[in-house]
């Protein structure tokens, strides 16, 4: 039992020491890449469907 309460107060205390350490630092996303994986999970081949048309893309076609 005192085990269990000792290796809780550690883990509590090295919580709290992390959480602060990490406020310190800013950090910047950028985008470097995007590949669209949407055909990876296409698993079904369909002749009849054109899958690599997109909603945004027959929206375009159709003005």
């Amino acid at each position: 039992m005192r085990f269990n309460i000792f290796v809780c107060l550690v883990l509590c205390l090295n919580l709290s020491f992390n959480l602060n350490a990490q406020d310190k630092r800013k950090f910047k996303a950028h985008t470097i890449a995007f590949y669209n994986v949407e055909n990876l999970f296409d698993t079904i081949n369909d002749p009849d469907k054109y899958d690599e048309a997109s909603p945004i893309m027959e929206m375009k076609f159709d003005r």
